[in-house]
């Protein structure tokens, strides 16, 4: 197996690629002593103190819908990251290292950043893809070395694309630019080739998109059926379509950003169709696999005069995509327009979490991200409590858990007084340990 490799030469802005080097990752390269070993992030009963009960963060959960029957060992999944670190849409040894720390310290499930399913259908020129079979052939690298890491590990992979917020830069480019929002063909973008539901450019100095017609929405779906296939070929044990945010999808979704009158516009079933349609094709490709789909709730746009997508809205959403058979629904919220009204906080984006658990469906999970580490010193806190409370089955962490991935043993800490399973490589660094040193 084959994986990217990066140095970067000492003077530019951007890095310089070395080419390939197969390194072999696959789950049998790495055989640690761990028989009868519990799994890292999991608290068998035996770790308990008397009279503690086990927190329901450290349950595991199934899927409802795969006749596959994954299971996650735990209900801390981490986010899909963009980490704008990619040269021709590549996995990389950085990200096997970076998201390797996660899985080292016992989360549930990660899930790999949002992956382009044709290349201008990227954020910027950095990001991963999975269009063709070399980045196939690289993510099966990525997925057999982590879970080579840890027992217990699953992992998936978000499935994107950008729509009018595509060619952009990356956050972390330092050269010149010749336009401040958007990277020029020269410069590596696709300016020209930026699409969406409606000819409308998300903010100020933006692309404004080509609209859609109808061949381009199949090709567009076919795209998405034929990522999601190398995707399972790959080894990931599920993908998440990428409904959220302002990309594709979203636009699609909300009236702010689609104002079609053909059968991909107008009433909220008509705007959805393009992203029911691709996960029913999933579904039905892929049964024994899970699919999942992250939305935003809400624009955070109520007050602009114009119709907007509503937490209301995603509850009926909710129906559609449960019928069209996801196993989980993730929740966030806002990206789709420079004027959103935000307050972020702990917790900010669990009203749509919310909204959907009231619902009742008994065979959706739901999940909840939005600084659900909660406020500081208290860690798990307000995770635990809104999964006890019914508010959501799962959490979803991203920078709180970038900012420190030893959060599920802290976690297990702070709501029993013990540590959890963790990777038996690393048992020497337990206080009582170094006590004996």
């Amino acid at each position: 197996m084959t994986i990217q490799t990066t140095g970067f030469n000492k003077g530019q802005s951007d890095p310089v690629w070395d080419g390939q080097v197969d390194i072999g990752l696959k789950i049998d390269s790495f055989a640690p002593v761990r028989e009868n070993h519990p799994p890292p992030g999991v608290m068998p009963d035996e770790l308990l103190p008397e009279g503690v009960k086990k927190p329901k963060l450290f349950t595991s959960v199934s899927m409802p819908k795969s006749s596959g029957g994954l299971t996650v060992k735990n209900r801390v999944i981490v986010s899909p990251m963009c980490q704008y670190s990619a040269r021709d849409g590549l996995p990389s040894p950085y990200h096997l290292a970076h998201l390797g720390s996660f899985a080292l310290h016992g989360v549930g499930t990660i899930m790999v950043e949002a992956s382009g399913v044709v290349p201008e259908g990227r954020i910027t020129p950095q990001c991963l893809g999975i269009w063709n079979e070399e980045q196939k052939r690289a993510h099966a690298s990525l997925v057999s070395g982590l879970k080579s890491f840890t027992d217990g590990l699953t992992v998936g992979i978000q499935l994107a694309h950008a729509g009018r917020k595509a060619s952009a830069w990356s956050p972390f480019y330092r050269g010149e630019r010749s336009n401040k929002v958007w990277v020029t063909r020269e410069e590596g973008g696709w300016p020209d080739t930026v699409v969406a539901p409606s000819a409308i450019a998300y903010g100020e100095g933006w692309i404004t998109p080509k609209e859609l017609d109808l061949e381009g929405i199949k090709r567009i779906e076919e795209a998405f059926v034929d990522s999601a296939r190398r995707a399972f070929e790959a080894g990931y044990d599920f993908v998440e379509l990428h409904a959220a945010h302002g990309y594709l999808f979203h636009s699609f979704l909300s009236p702010l950003s689609n104002h079609r009158t053909d059968e991909y516009g107008g009433n909220l079933e008509n705007r959805a169709r393009i992203l029911t349609d691709c996960v029913k094709r999933i579904r039905s490709n892929h049964p024994d696999k899970s699919v999942w789909v992250r939305v935003s709730t809400t624009d955070f746009a109520e007050d602009c005069g114009s119709p907007s997508w509503k937490i209301q809205d995603s509850v009926q959403l909710a129906k559609l995509l449960d019928q069209a058979g996801i196993d989980l629904l993730d929740c966030s919220a806002g990206g789709l327009v420079p004027f959103q009204k935000i307050q972020p906080g702990p917790g900010y984006q669990l009203p749509g979490a919310r909204a959907v658990s009231k619902l009742g469906l008994a065979k959706l999970l739901v999940g909840a991200v939005g600084m659900m580490e909660g406020p500081e010193g208290e860690p798990g806190t307000l995770a635990e409590r809104s999964i006890q409370e019914g508010d959501c089955d799962v959490v979803l962490l991203a920078r709180g858990i970038m900012a420190n991935p030893k959060w599920v043993e802290e976690v297990a800490i702070h709501l029993t007084g013990t540590r959890c399973s963790g990777n038996p490589q690393y048992h020497r660094v337990h206080p009582a340990k170094r006590k004996e040193l």
